[in-house]
């Protein structure tokens, strides 16, 4: 309903972290990537409050008089109970996460340049898996990096994106980064050794309303300040521990956003958009 819930099993997460059924809406928007500023993406559908990460970001939100609520719960990732299913046995390589585009932003990077810094990877990393967002997996790359092994997590909509994710880096002792990124964060807080690694990329393709030269500029200023001071205790802040919420807290919490008059307003509108649309899609063909 709101921004960012529907995508990789977010709304699920939350709801079986607070003992609710997986099929009640969820009444925030969130915050569904780590990111390096605030961005208007999230006011989408004008929603009683944005749920985000850390109180870094929530101070973004604040100063860029952005006009909304924000709560900081941390990250969706650490409401995950998947630790259970934590690999115990021995890991193998390394696995480098390539980087990727996203439905309205296209990077561009040097498939040559990549294989560069792959092969220079010492020994006692290897072998190199990659790990590919679904829309890079691209006839393209998928041929030029054929002797490699490369795994994808699904793609947004896949209610198990986490757990693929989680079932993919567990394998291995150590995740190759060019940047400070959700994926990274997940992997380094799953016990990964974290390295980073520099690779010129461009945006060739940006139709996302949200992400202007001035979001940009901002972003590599803090992602600078950041990568200078980066460390495990700059990880758990930035993944917003300190902020999570108990069982008890997070279900009295989306309970009482079922009774925000913006959460009514919006679940009512959708529910007769959604019948109307039923309605006539039930047709029969002439």
């Amino acid at each position: 309903m709101f921004a960012g819930s529907q995508f990789y099993g977010i709304k699920r997460i939350f709801l079986n972290y607070a003992g609710l059924p997986n099929f009640f809406p969820f009444p925030y928007a969130v915050q569904h990537g780590w990111q390096a500023t605030s961005t208007d993406f999230e006011l989408d559908g004008k929603p009683p409050a944005i749920l985000v990460w850390s109180k870094r970001i929530a101070g973004t939100y604040k100063q860029d008089k952005k006009d909304v609520k924000i709560i900081t719960v941390g990250s969706f990732y650490i409401y995950v109970n998947d630790t259970e299913n934590l690999s115990k046995g021995p890991k193998r390589g390394s696995i480098l996460i390539v980087p990727h585009s996203s439905k309205n932003v296209k990077h561009k990077f040097s498939f040559d340049d990549l294989l560069k810094i792959i092969l220079k990877i010492p020994e006692k990393y290897k072998p190199v898996s990659l790990l590919v967002y679904y829309l890079d997996l691209t006839p393209e790359f998928i041929s030029f990096f054929s002797d490699f092994e490369i795994l994808c997590n699904g793609n947004i909509d896949d209610q198990n994106f986490i757990y693929n994710f989680n079932a993919n880096i567990d394998q291995f002792h150590t995740v190759f980064s060019d940047s400070i990124n959700s994926a990274t964060l997940f992997a380094g807080f799953r016990g990964l050794e974290i390295i980073f690694y520099s690779l010129q990329t461009e945006i060739v393709e940006n139709s996302n309303i949200y992400f202007t030269d001035s979001y940009f500029e901002k972003s590599d200023k803090i992602l600078k300040d950041l990568f200078s001071t980066f460390n495990n205790k700059l990880l758990i802040s930035e993944l917003g521990f300190e902020s999570k919420l108990s069982k008890l807290e997070m279900r009295k919490l989306i309970i009482k956003g079922y009774f925000n008059t913006i959460f009514i307003k919006n679940f009512i509108y959708e529910l007769f958009k959604n019948k109307r649309k039923n309605r006539f899609t039930d047709l029969p063909n002439p």
